[in-house]
């Protein structure tokens, strides 16, 4: 993986009259990373609750849509088992998070 990094440059625009532009603020941007590659497998035999979803790490979380509490869970090893025919949505965490100074 590349880490390229972009690099933004933010001014605020002076009016030309009575002030100037501000000095460029630069904010750069690390390249993102690949994409995981989650997959769902399908139950065994018909409502076996036994279907999964790998490819899943511990720094990702998921969530039942079909729960009232819509409470994110952080994954605990490679897989999601025994979830039965339920929708789930993942999310990645943020390992590093951008230093924002101005």
């Amino acid at each position: 993986m590349t880490t390229h990094i972009s690099v933004i440059k933010i001014v605020k625009k002076g009016d030309g009259i009575k002030t100037s532009n501000s000095e460029a603020f630069e904010l750069s941007i690390p390249k993102r990373s690949s994409a995981p590659n989650v997959a769902a497998v399908e139950e065994q035999t018909y409502q076996g609750n036994d279907g999964k979803i790998t490819g899943v790490d511990t720094t990702m979380e998921y969530k039942s849509l079909s729960e009232p509490t819509f409470t994110w869970t952080q994954c605990a090893g490679t897989e999601i088992t025994h979830r039965g025919l339920t929708l789930f949505v993942w999310r990645q965490l943020q390992m590093n998070p951008l230093p924002v100074k101005l």
